[in-house]
């Protein structure tokens, strides 16, 4: 330490001695046991665990965050964004969200204000951090704390090293959030291996990567943490900002060429010229324009449909679009996976998810806002009444549910593992939630096709 003494004379030397207030400054405590094989935490094993609540919302948990002070949670800047700051609260201390009993540590403490990184983009999520305060003080304990800064590590790469993240995150892309608090270990990657799949990673960001392993959706915010091997005191090192969907076992290669969208043959087989198409992604409603960051539209560069297509039959009703330019995954924008591990299901009797901006009701007007719903599969042979049935096709039929005019072309999306896979293009149908099932083009008769339309592009295999 280097003192300097202000005195309001000359003085001819001497000696100083000083002592320094020691400050009660403990962080970064967690529990050492652990559930042998399995993800779920110990109740407040991770004290300086926290989640961003809306509280008007009533959707519980939708971020994470970690305790800095008696005050102060850091989170994603991402995660505020579409929500009122008077709505946000902060919970601490808890496990079992749906219980409410299993900890006595638990409370909700509002947040008084932010403050947004002020670099933060949503094109790139650079700076992809935020500090929320509490207007109530966060009472510590054994069962609440703060987490240690990183001080120490300033330069570490932490290349190799597993981290641990935590989190009431969603445990498979699109299923409900878990109720307990989990973790998962995940290394740290080479970071040339992450800018490879990532064109705008950077030097302030930390790459993970195991296969099989991942954050996942209400994960976002919440830690990635070091514990220190020689006192055992837990480090934030890393806050969880963005992935890719349809994750590859290989970070060094892209999930799918950026170029490319999956349609139906008969939706642009009148379009004279490509010029004459635009895609828009990541919109919701499509006549604000403001209710998403992430909406953007690209101009078509060239339409390929499938050669045989019938447009009698509807046979081979399959069209690959690509894009002029390369697509910008972020957040709100990435691929689906292709169902190569799926090619000799006949999905029988599974519910898959369609969505679309079409109409709700026969000849009535389209959905501005972009609508779902999950449809039974049928098998073919239970087809019977819907026309022009064959394997290259499958149906789906929910009573008083259906797709409608003007989702021609849309995904059928079958949930899988940590995965979402699309099966179907919607094709045609009676009436809309007619009595006859509707008919889509069962994408794994044309993995070949499209492989065949699209030599320039990489597909990861799950």
């Amino acid at each position: 330490m280097v003192m300097a003494l202000q005195a309001p004379s000359m003085t001819y030397g001497g000696r100083v001695r000083c002592t320094a207030t020691k400050i009660n400054c403990q962080c970064g405590m967690r529990r050492k046991k652990k559930i042998v094989g399995g993800t779920e935490t110990l109740v407040n094993e991770f004290p300086m665990m926290a989640g961003v609540v809306d509280v008007a919302s009533g959707a519980g948990i939708f971020c994470g965050g970690t305790i800095i002070t008696n005050y102060h949670v850091v989170t994603a800047a991402h995660c505020p964004i579409g929500h009122s700051i008077s709505n946000l609260a902060i919970l601490v201390g808890d496990h079992n969200i749906s219980t409410g009993v299993d900890s006595s540590y638990a409370a909700l403490h509002r947040v008084a204000s932010m403050k947004i990184h002020e670099s933060y983009s949503t094109t790139t999520n650079l700076n992809d951090i935020a500090v929320m305060r509490t207007a109530t003080e966060i009472i510590f304990s054994s069962g609440v704390g703060p987490v240690c800064l990183p001080f120490k590590y300033l330069g570490a790469s932490f290349v190799g090293i597993e981290l641990e993240a935590t989190g009431w995150g969603s445990t498979d892309f699109g299923d409900p959030k878990s109720n307990v608090l989990l973790k998962v270990g995940l290394p740290v990657i080479d970071p040339g291996q992450c800018s490879k799949t990532y064109s705008n990673f950077a030097a302030t960001q930390i790459c993970t990567f195991a296969a099989g392993k991942d954050t996942c959706q209400s994960d976002s915010g919440g830690p990635l943490f070091y514990t220190d091997y020689y006192n055992g005191l837990v480090y934030l090192v890393g806050i969880v900002s963005y992935g890719m969907a349809c994750a590859t076992n290989d970070p060094s290669k892209p999930i799918v060429n950026y170029r490319y969208i999956l349609t139906a043959a008969h939706c642009v087989q009148n379009i004279p010229s490509s010029q004459r198409l635009q895609a828009l992604v990541g919109d919701q409603d499509y006549k604000t324009g403001n209710d998403t960051p992430y909406s953007q539209i690209y101009d078509i560069e060239s339409i390929v449909m499938h050669e045989n297509y019938n447009q009698d039959t509807r046979d081979n009703d399959i069209a690959v679009l690509k894009t002029t330019v390369d697509m910008q995954w972020t957040r709100g924008v990435g691929p689906v996976c292709l169902p190569f591990n799926y090619w000799y299901y006949d999905f029988n009797k599974l519910q898959v998810d369609v969505a679309g901006w079409g109409t709700t009701s026969y000849g009535g007007p389209t959905s501005s806002t972009l609508r779902r719903v999950t449809l039974d599969v049928t098998a073919n042979a239970d087809c019977g009444k819907a026309q022009y049935v064959t394997n290259q096709k499958l149906c789906t039929y929910t009573p008083g549910k259906d797709t409608c005019q003007y989702d021609s072309g849309g995904p059928l999306y079958l949930r899988g593992v940590q995965r979402m896979y699309t099966i179907g293009i919607v094709s045609y149908g009676g009436a809309c939630a007619a009595s006859t099932p509707s008919v889509s083009t069962r994408i794994t008769a044309y993995l070949d096709w499209i492989q065949s339309k699209t030599t320039d592009a990489t597909y990861c295999v799950k």
